[in-house]
């Protein structure tokens, strides 16, 4: 057997890495809820509805299928912020249809009624041996047929911090953007640059703690948990 050479060892140790990150991020996304004794204004939320005609027609009940299926919600601390995300979705052009409208896939077509189907086309986004035809399903449903609505988000769970798995993730992380690793990483791969990345997790790590501390002064959380509020 041949002994690797140095990309080929880079590349599985960023595998190693990647792999145990994937643990830590999943440990801590089930780390308990504490739940508030009373939610916290935190936001807010857009998303599509049935425009006032539509929604007293008949059939309305298979457009509002179609949005269940389709329909996605943007969260953002001001208005402002929210639109500037709801246009930014459209770089994946092969997921979205329009900003807060996608594509699904087959099996998501499948659960559709006959009568929600009846507004679908399809086109193939590509085909191998291994899984044949792979099509995306998009609605032909004129976009006018919806009105974006805003509503309230709240805070209604606080998650629990484990110290030792935060230490664990910033360690493995600092590896991933190494100049040594970084190439072969994910984040690479996903055209994310290591500048950028650095300067995302500065950030996002002032803006949590300067939440937290004006919120709470005995104890400290690392992530808020939503739930959707209506005016």
């Amino acid at each position: 057997m041949r002994p690797m050479n140095v990309i080929e060892k880079r590349l599985s140790k960023v595998r190693q890495v990647e792999k145990e990150c994937n643990k830590l991020y999943s440990a801590k996304c089930n780390l308990a809820l504490i739940p508030l004794d009373k939610p916290i204004r935190h936001g807010w939320y857009r998303e599509y509805v049935l425009r006032d005609d539509i929604a007293r027609r008949k059939d309305a009940h298979v457009f509002l299928e179609i949005l269940d299926a389709c329909g996605s919600s943007e969260w953002g601390l001001t208005k402002r912020e929210i639109e500037e995300q709801w246009e930014r979705v459209t770089w994946s052009k092969d997921y979205w249809q329009w900003p807060g409208f996608r594509r699904i896939g087959k099996r998501a077509y499948r659960r559709l009624s006959v009568r929600a189907k009846k507004y679908f086309g399809h086109y193939e986004v590509r085909w191998n041996p291994w899984q044949g035809s792979v099509r995306r399903y998009h609605c032909h449903v004129p976009e006018y047929y919806f009105i974006p609505k805003y509503t309230k988000a709240y805070v209604t769970h606080l998650q629990s911090v484990d110290s030792e798995i935060d230490s664990k993730i910033s360690r493995l992380e600092n590896q991933l953007l190494s100049d040594e690793l970084y190439p072969y990483s994910w984040w690479a791969a996903n055209g994310l640059t290591n500048k950028f990345m650095r300067k995302w997790e500065i950030r996002n790590e002032r803006r949590m703690t300067k939440i937290a501390l004006q919120q709470y002064d005995e104890e400290c959380y690392d992530r808020w948990a939503y739930k959707k509020v209506s005016y």
